[in-house]
């Protein structure tokens, strides 16, 4: 049963892929939602809060950062 739910990766895949423009993506949404949670402006769906949206905006700045040094170091 288990066999019926596994996927295996394209054969042109090689498990380096990167992609740029979702860690740009991903570092700019980040700065969109630490700047709209400590301004007020919005809110964390669920919670209302936009602390804890700005938290979120954190988290994926911090992963977007991560992921640029990851695929940097690993280019040298």
């Amino acid at each position: 049963m288990t066999d019926a739910l596994y996927c295996s990766p394209p054969s042109h895949y090689d498990g380096r892929s990167f992609h740029p423009e979702r860690v740009v993506s991903s570092i700019l949404i980040g700065l969109v939602f630490i700047v709209g949670g400590v301004s007020g402006k919005l809110a964390l769906v669920g919670t209302n809060s936009g602390v804890a949206l700005a938290v979120v905006g954190v988290l994926l700045v911090g992963r977007g950062i991560w992921r640029l040094r990851k695929q940097r170091a690993q280019a040298l």
